[in-house]
């Protein structure tokens, strides 16, 4: 059986065509799996950095109501003249500080020693004996956990500045503003887009 030329030419071109389409189909999958899985890890860093900020957001609004508290006792206190044991805002703001504090925190029994030092100070200059030590404590008390919230939220924002830094613009530094803008200011796009362009 004899097959002619022109037919083996047609039979050669449609297998390297069919060869190609589906190297081509290939390639072209590949590149959307991996497009997809880069839009994936992306979309699991800014959940991570969302779920980071919003812990954030309610630990600093502890801190600023434990404060708060702690400046209305510490007011109350030093306050010449003023029968603490009559005084309803002073056991408030005590109860409040003991309830938002953790009870098993090391300083938490020095942090009660200078709280109930002002229940037992009857002049002016014990009163403000018992100032000093109470604003020290309290003052790292804050301090420590201001750390934590910095420590949480840079863990949040390393591990998206990584799949921001993968998309494609690893040379430019990335602020806390640049991040909290590119995630609430509905410039997410930006991350996703890089994103399917690695």
């Amino acid at each position: 059986m004899n097959i002619p030329d022109s037919e083996v030419y047609a039979l050669v071109v449609g297998a390297v065509t069919a060869v190609g389409v589906a190297v081509a189909s290939l390639i072209s999958f590949r590149a959307t799996m991996k497009a997809n899985q880069n839009e994936i890890r992306g979309l699991n860093s800014q959940i991570k950095f969302k779920h980071a900020a919003k812990v954030a957001e309610f630990r600093q609004a502890w801190i600023n109501d434990l404060r708060e508290s702690m400046a209305i006792l510490q007011s109350i206190g030093v306050t010449p003249d003023l029968q603490h044991s009559h005084q309803t805002e002073f056991y408030r703001a005590g109860t409040k500080i003991e309830l938002l504090m953790n009870r098993n925190d090391e300083r938490y029994r020095k942090l009660q020693e200078c709280m109930y030092s002002f229940l037992s100070a009857e002049t002016v200059e014990e009163k403000y004996l018992c100032n000093a030590p109470f604003v020290s404590i309290c003052q790292d008390i804050l301090k420590s956990e201001w750390e934590v919230l910095k420590k949480d939220f840079d863990v949040a924002r390393a591990s998206l500045w990584k799949v921001y830094s993968k998309a494609g613009d690893s040379s430019r530094t990335c602020s806390w503003r640049d991040l909290i803008r590119m995630i609430y200011g509905g410039n997410c796009w930006r991350l996703t887009t890089r994103a399917r362009a690695a």
